[in-house]
């Protein structure tokens, strides 16, 4: 055994001198999996972290080389198959990016395959299948905004929502306009921290200014309710559908979709119906997607012959602009790419696309704004050398470490070391391969790495 033993991300070694010690893994059958563990045993897993290999284990340990093998094949081999080894060399693994645009093809692929129209189901699902707002964001569908909604060193120590006002602030794009429209508001935490950053760090700007919430499910209104109560002068909360938003043109000179495009309806298409497809051999749901790639000029020349297009998204950019006041911005977060066909993304009860960015930007030109397409993570100006929690080691501490010890689950927010120790407590100490990475670099609760943000300008009118 030349190589280096490692355990993987969703390992976690509970080691304490007065207690029975032991590996936790994900959990099997929703019961906690735990191997017991002996002191001699814990040690050496302890030292498992890819860096060492067993000689120079044996040696940190003073045992006997053969001893220490003994348990290496113990947790390498069967029934308990949790110890891996590395090449010596080898620390860290770096990611193909070929084989991560072949899995990108392939889920493309996929998702047009299997695609079957939901837009009526995606609107029921909104109003009337969601039934708790914040259960809603913390298993269902994890947000950004959720993930970071409490202060967050990534963020300069403010939550996302605060973040968010101080950045478009900065900028002057709160104190030019004073009408704000946020779509789609979820929990109601972004509201809830944009105004009160702005009550406390530009309360001339905070007194002026109309805060509306247009939100289709009536769970969700009455969180944003409940969250925004104490800044009940300066905002109203609206009930209805973001493609038929009741307001008149030019109400806004600040409109806000935070996370909520890929909630709209995607659509399948086929490139025999964009070169010579007639209204009888096209789905009903599409022909409106065939139209804007014709009247927008939407290149879908690198497209599989079937694909989907983020048909409700598209249809957003319209209502923005109808929306906006001359001089406006609008700004759009989703998950998606600038090049690459939408995705399923299936949730519980429903299913969501991601965003293709080049499209919208496509749409958003020939309408006749400015754009600016950019990483969440530099629009919000993240640290992207915070480590932050690994997604297979939460999942472990949630379904099998916290369970044993009759603690509350973790919520799903982007946990640093300091965050889960004061979280945890003591039990912070005994554990032992938590994997923790920068944040550019993690796959966990709320990575930033795969959101984008779109921000819309519009024209400032023209002298008749």
């Amino acid at each position: 055994m030349n190589h280096c033993p490692v355990l993987p991300p969703c390992m976690i070694l509970y080691y304490s001198p007065q207690e029975k010690s032991f590996l936790a893994g994900p959990a099997n059958d929703n019961q906690p999996a735990l191997i017991e563990v002996t002191n001699e045993e814990a040690h050496f897993l302890m030292l498992c972290d890819g860096n060492l290999t067993i000689s120079e284990i044996a040696a940190r340990l003073h045992r006997d080389e053969g001893d220490v093998k003994t348990i290496a094949t113990k947790f390498s081999g069967e029934p308990h198959a949790v110890l891996q080894f590395l090449e010596e060399e080898k620390n860290e693994y770096t990611p193909d990016p070929h084989t991560e645009i072949a899995y990108q093809i392939l889920n493309e692929l996929d998702s047009a395959n299997s695609y079957t129209n939901n837009i009526t189901q995606l609107h029921q699902y909104h109003t009337e299948t969601i039934s708790d707002a914040v259960e809603q964001f913390e298993s269902t569908e994890t947000t950004i905004a959720h993930a970071y909604s409490r202060p967050h060193p990534s963020l300069g120590g403010v939550s996302y929502g605060a973040k968010f006002a101080k950045e478009l602030s900065e900028i002057g794009l709160i104190d030019k306009g004073k009408a704000i429209l946020e779509i789609g508001g979820g929990t109601g935490y972004l509201a809830r921290d944009f105004l009160k950053y702005l009550k406390d760090n530009k309360p001339r700007t905070y007194k002026h200014i109309h805060y509306t919430m247009l939100e289709l499910s009536p769970v969700l209104i009455k969180s944003q309710k409940e969250q925004t109560a104490l800044h009940c002068p300066v905002i109203s909360h609206v009930t209805g559908d973001a493609l038929a938003a009741p307001f008149s043109s030019g109400t806004f000179s600040l409109i806000i979709a935070n996370e909520m495009i890929a909630d709209l309806p995607s659509v399948r298409m086929k490139k025999e119906w964009v070169d010579n497809g007639s209204a009888d051999q096209i789905p009903r749901e599409s022909l409106p997607a065939l139209k804007f790639i014709k009247n927008f000029n939407i290149p879908v020349d690198d497209a599989f012959p079937e694909f989907l297009v983020n048909l409700g998204a598209w249809q957003m950019m319209e209502k923005i602009y109808h929306l906006l006041s001359h001089g406006g911005t609008a700004v759009i977060i989703e998950y998606g790419s600038p090049c690459m066909y939408p995705v399923a993304v299936h949730l519980k009860e429903h299913t969501e696309y991601s965003i293709h960015f080049g499209h919208l930007e496509k749409i958003a030109n020939k309408l006749g704004f400015e754009t600016r397409l950019e990483g969440l993570a530099d629009f919000l100006k993240m640290d992207p050398d915070v480590q932050v929690l690994n997604s297979a080691s939460f999942g472990t501490l949630n379904q099998s470490i916290l369970p044993h010890f009759n603690m509350k689950p973790l919520p799903t927010l982007s946990f640093t070391p300091e965050m889960l120790g004061e979280f945890l407590g003591d039990l912070y100490h005994n554990l032992h391969n938590l994997q923790f990475h920068p944040l550019k670099e993690a796959a966990g609760p709320g990575n930033p790495s795969a959101f984008y943000a779109l921000t819309l300008f519009k024209r400032e009118a023209q002298p008749s």
